[in-house]
C-alpha cells in the first residue's frame, strides 16, 4: 500500500502542518514508497534514546525498485567526486514525512590509507560504518558482487558476445543470486566487487576476505 493511502500518511501530513513545513519542500527525488510497512521500536545506543519509526520494505522510481539489502550510489556534495556507495539496511519515514534510508557504507581503496595490495578500479571495501540519509540523495541502484561473482559475470558476458557456449563447470550466473546479479543491460559503471573489510575505527583493512556472499 502506498503511504499516501494510509492513516500513517495523514499523521505525517498533520505533523508537517503543525511544524509549518511545506509539502513541496519534502524532497524525494522521485522515489515513492512501495510494499509493506510496519511500526517498529528503535533503540540508539549512542544517545540511549528509544523511538518508534515507520519502516518500509521497498521504494520505487521510474520502474526501478529498491529493497532492503540492495546497494545504491549517493551523490557527493562535491560534484567532481565519485558517488558514495552504500548498502540499504533499513527504509523508514521521518516524523515530518521525509523518506530516509539507513546505509552500511562501502569504501573505495583510493580513499583509504595503508592500501598496499593492487586493487581494481571498481573494487570496494565493506565496513560496519552506518548512518541515516535522505532517500532524495540516492542517484541509482548499483550492484556489489563478490569477487568470484564479478569474474563469472564478465566471463559470461564475454562468452555471450563471442557466441561461445557457456562452460558447464561454472554455475550458471543468471540463475545464481537472481536478486543481486545484474542483467546484461546494466551499465558497467554500476557494477562493483568487494573482497575485503575495512575497519573505519582502526583505519585499516582486515585480513578477512569476502569470498562468501552472505555479507553482501
Amino acid at each position: 500500500s502506498k503511504i499516501v493511502d494510509s492513516p500513517n500518511s495523514l499523521k505525517a501530513h498533520e505533523a508537517r502542518i503543525l511544524a509549518g513545513v511545506d509539502e513541496a519542500s519534502v524532497k524525494t527525488n522521485g522515489w515513492t514508497w512501495k510494499g509493506s510497512q510496519v511500526w517498529c521500536c528503535s533503540f540508539f545506543r549512542e544517545t540511549n534514546i528509544k523511538t518508534t519509526r515507520l519502516y518500509f520494505s521497498a521504494m520505487e522510481r521510474d520502474g526501478v525498485e529498491l529493497r532492503v539489502g540492495d546497494s545504491v550510489a549517493l551523490q557527493a556534495s562535491d560534484q567532481d567526486k565519485k558517488p558514495f556507495i552504500g548498502k540499504i539496511i533499513a527504509m523508514w519515514q521521518e516524523n515530518l514525512g521525509e523518506m530516509m534510508v539507513t546505509l552500511c557504507w562501502f569504501y573505495r581503496p583510493s580513499d583509504l590509507e595503508n592500501i598496499k595490495s593492487p586493487y581494481g578500479s571498481h573494487e570496494l571495501y565493506l565496513s560496519k560504518h552506518t548512518d541515516d540519509n535522505s532517500a532524495a540523495t540516492i542517484q541509482n541502484k548499483v550492484y556489489v558482487l563478490s569477487f568470484p561473482e564479478y569474474c563469472r559475470f564478465y566471463a559470461h558476458q564475454a562468452q555471450t558476445e563471442r557466441n561461445i557456449s557457456q562452460c558447464k563447470v561454472v554455475p550458471n550466473v543468471i540463475k545464481w543470486r537472481d536478486q543481486v546479479i545484474p542483467s546484461a543491460v546494466a551499465p558497467c559503471d554500476s557494477i562493483y566487487f568487494c573482497r575485503g573489510v575495512y575497519d573505519f575505527r582502526l583505519k585499516r583493512t582486515l585480513k578477512q576476505q569476502l569470498y562468501y556472499t552472505k555479507y553482501l
